[in-house]
């Protein structure tokens, strides 16, 4: 076995005031296109139809067989609303069908991941400015895509899925991306690369372990994770990019956060950095 790590990519650099507002604002396509994807498209944006509220109202008055049997009508008609599989997944699990619950919920968090990433990734010029007016509205639609990824995912981890670990990580980087979102100061400029002075400095970045899963089960390939160098020694918000199972990404994720390193610094002044992050896993 052999685990390697290297550096893909620098992409961010935000002042200590700023690092929450900036850390979502500039980032790396090929990553985010393997989250979501299909880049440069604009996911399918589900309105709340009839039949998704009156499933809504039947699961508030507690017939979540009702429920589950209108939403998954929905689902049938259109596997690309993302409101009804959440639900779905909600009513599931409130009727004790917690693997189909599962499934449902899974799929939910793949349309929001994407609605999300697409957010993320694809509103800005190609210059990588804004343009003028737009934050207040560019900011709501990412806070809202935000919070609704950030629904989905708790309601999956609360059923208990084997990798609930890993994604309580991403929920804690979604959480910071949606308090930055709901900031009326948020800044839409991103920092770039040539205004840093130096850049963060790997001091110490141990392996990750090779699990007994993995190894049982022949896994290997890359975990790809964002993380942030914090301008206060110390790693921050860790969301990952691309996984692999076995408890690989997991184990990545611990690594990352033994990672050393003296801040990047701007004009004299620490600064928080996000990297990109990979793992390699290989079995010899």
């Amino acid at each position: 076995m052999r685990a390697l790590l290297t550096f893909k990519a620098f992409l961010l650099a935000a002042s200590l005031s700023a690092t929450l507002s900036a850390a979502f604002a500039f980032a790396s396509r090929p990553a985010l296109a393997a989250q979501s994807g299909r880049p440069g498209r604009q996911p399918t944006v589900s309105l709340l139809s009839d039949d998704v509220e009156r499933g809504k109202k039947l699961l508030e008055a507690g017939d979540a067989e009702g429920a589950s049997k209108v939403l998954r009508g929905v689902v049938d008609r259109d596997k690309e609303d993302d409101v009804a599989w959440h639900y779905l997944g909600v009513a599931l699990a409130r009727a004790g069908q917690r693997n189909e619950a599962l499934k449902a919920s899974e799929k939910a968090v793949g349309l929001r991941s994407k609605a999300f990433s697409f957010e993320f990734m694809n509103q800005r010029k190609p210059d990588g400015e804004w343009s003028a007016g737009d934050n207040s509205r560019l900011r709501a639609r990412f806070s809202a895509k935000t919070s609704a990824l950030i629904e989905s995912i708790e309601a999956y981890v609360a059923l208990g899925p084997e990798d609930a670990d890993l994604w309580r990580e991403w929920l804690a980087a979604l959480r910071l991306y949606a308090q930055a979102a709901a900031d009326p100061k948020f800044e839409t400029k991103p920092f770039r690369l040539a205004e840093l002075t130096t850049r963060a400095v790997i001091l110490r970045k141990p392996e990750p372990a090779y699990t007994e899963r993995a190894r049982r089960d022949g896994i290997s390939g890359d975990v790809v994770l964002r993380v942030v160098l914090g301008a206060d020694g110390k790693v921050g918000a860790v969301s990952v990019v691309k996984g692999l199972g076995g408890g690989l990404s997991e184990s990545a994720i611990k690594a990352a956060r033994a990672i050393k390193f003296t801040p990047a610094t701007v004009n004299g002044e620490p600064v928080s950095q996000l990297v990109v992050v990979e793992y390699e896993f290989y079995v010899f």
